[in-house]
């Protein structure tokens, strides 16, 4: 475009309908075109030409926070019966949270994904049987800081969930194993809020899974 500006009297109908045909007709694709222009003219700069902006980016440090928190584990089996049980429970704070009662439009620092769990295994193992029931507990949690809506800034959690699954599966002597997982028995489904729990973004009905499998070792 630059090129065909700074010569505009060989692109006019009268004195340059020729040379702009003949660099059309040279051309198969716009690329070409173009190419066949450069070729012909030079570009040079004059102080009437735009400025030309540039968007630069460059990685910065946020906001400092500490997370803070502990964990407890225990295993153990009850002697030759074949069953026993795993425990952890983990809890999870920062020493910065969301302020739910800012303005909107204002951006906030804070830290997602910090929240309590819970996990309690019965298990049974012997003689070929092997069959895990687990409760998993989530607490809600900061999700998304920030969550743009129009011209408002909102954060969004996730509320808490808590799930039962089970697995069982019997290895036969031949080597063969059968197995089947049950996952999210009770069907616990996934909601998502905004500043209180009444201002819902989000919510899904999920059902329980079922996988059966079966496994030949030799």
């Amino acid at each position: 475009m630059t090129a065909i500006l700074q010569n505009m009297s060989d692109f006019t109908e009268t004195s340059g309908a020729a040379a702009y045909q003949a660099a059309e007709g040279a051309a198969s694709s716009t690329q070409a075109f173009h190419e066949a222009i450069f070729s012909e003219y030079d570009v040079t700069p004059v102080g009437t030409d735009p400025l030309i902006a540039f968007a630069v980016k460059s990685p910065t440090n946020s906001k400092t926070a500490e997370i803070y928190g502990f964990e407890l584990a225990s295993q153990h089996f009850f002697g030759e019966t074949g069953f026993g049980y795993q425990f952890n429970y983990t809890t999870v704070e920062g020493d910065i949270g969301y302020e739910n009662g800012s303005d909107p439009s204002e951006d906030q620092f804070a830290l997602p994904g910090l929240s309590d769990t819970l996990n309690l295994v019965g298990i049974y193992e012997k003689d070929g049987l092997s069959a895990r029931l687990a409760y998993n507990w989530r607490d809600s949690f900061l999700s998304q800081v920030n969550r743009s809506v129009g011209s408002t800034r909102n954060p969004e959690y996730t509320d808490s969930v808590e799930q039962l699954d089970l697995n069982v599966s019997y290895e036969f002597d031949s080597g063969v194993t059968v197995a089947l997982d049950a996952i999210n028995l009770t069907g616990e489904g996934q909601r998502k809020y905004g500043r209180n729990k009444n201002a819902t973004f989000f919510v899904q009905e999920l059902d329980p899974r079922y996988v059966f499998s079966a496994r030949y070792t030799f």
